[in-house]
């Protein structure tokens, strides 16, 4: 995987998780410098959905060697809970960034009463 396709995959996950009623909304950066690249992907939760009111973000947060796609990897929320953390991930694969998605989503899930909207 290259990163065109990690960003298009970034791209994708805004999209999809913008048709989920629990999010008000979603942020997408990304910062390329020489060597490095860093994507934040932030979802806003509305309230209404929310189990604490103080807790109302998700965030996915990339820190990668822009030649090797490899680099830190976490999703937090915005008490700093960390649902995944990796110090030295390497983003290969579809396989890899669908447990980050399940991740997001996961974070989201707990932030929510009742769990999932789907």
């Amino acid at each position: 995987m290259g990163e065109i396709e990690l960003l298009a995959h970034i791209i994708k996950w805004r999209d999809e998780f913008s048709v989920d009623v629990r999010v008000l909304k979603i942020d997408a950066d990304i910062f390329v410098r020489p060597s490095s690249i860093s994507i934040l992907l932030s979802l806003l939760l509305r309230e209404g959905y929310l189990k604490n009111s103080d807790n109302d973000e998700v965030v996915l947060e990339m820190e990668l060697n822009r030649a090797t796609l490899q680099g830190r990897v976490d999703v937090s929320d915005s008490l700093g809970r960390y649902y995944y953390l990796e110090e030295n991930e390497k983003i290969t694969d579809e396989a890899g960034l669908a447990s980050l998605s399940a991740y997001i989503q996961q974070a989201a899930d707990e932030l929510c009463v009742g769990g999932s909207s789907k």
